[in-house]
């Protein structure tokens, strides 16, 4: 903790933007026609390896999100509240963005996000991008509580009793089992609940 603030690192696609819509249809529009095609929506995809389930090869899949990357303004935003809890989870704590991306996608990230009025001083500290395909690199960093829909990191953090994930439920992580440090949040005022409450908890 930085001067006895807990600090909150919060993921992006998933729990800021709603990515996989903006998949769904891009595969959708890519792959129409194709033998054996089938339209598939956000609920289709139903684990982390879902291109395997569809018959994507890893590269049309690295494909569609490489063409997200370069369509990210019109990318849905996931919850409306989400810009004023981040702001009030500043207040109180240090909250950093960590998100798995190409470093290369960084300048329009933020102006994305400054669209949806999320502010690097106001919403967030710092913006942080590791590799996407190291999916332990957000666990060897110092937070104590990530927000994130990742099921990669479920197994992972329950290894570190010292952190605790807030896995924000998506279609891709209903098998996740929730343990004492893996809570699963709905929307973003489940999220602020949760942080406060263990705040609390550490303070007594």
């Amino acid at each position: 903790m930085k001067n006895n603030k807990l600090e909150v690192a919060v993921d992006v696609d998933g729990v800021l933007l709603d990515n996989m819509v903006t998949f769904c249809e891009i595969y959708n529009e890519t792959y129409e026609g194709s033998k054996g095609f089938k339209s598939r929506t956000k609920e289709d995809v139903t684990s982390w390896q879902f291109n395997h389930d569809w018959n994507l090869p890893d590269a049309g899949l690295w494909a569609i999100f490489d063409l997200i990357s370069e369509q990210l303004l019109f990318v849905p935003f996931i919850d409306p509240i989400a810009s004023k809890i981040m702001r009030k989870l500043r207040g109180k704590f240090v909250v950093d963005i960590v998100t798995a991306r190409k470093e290369s996608d960084r300048e329009l990230l933020v102006k994305k996000l400054w669209k949806h009025r999320i502010m690097e001083g106001v919403q967030y500290d710092c913006l942080h991008i590791v590799d996407r395909h190291d999916f332990t690199a957000k666990i060897d960093m110092s937070y104590n509580i990530y927000v994130d829909d990742s099921p990669n990191l479920v197994e992972d953090i329950k290894e570190h009793e010292d952190k605790l994930l807030i896995l924000f439920d998506q279609p891709w992580n209903q098998h996740c089992k929730c343990t004492s440090n893996v809570i699963r949040a709905k929307n973003w005022r489940e999220v602020w609940k949760i942080i406060v409450e263990i705040n609390k908890q550490m303070r007594l």
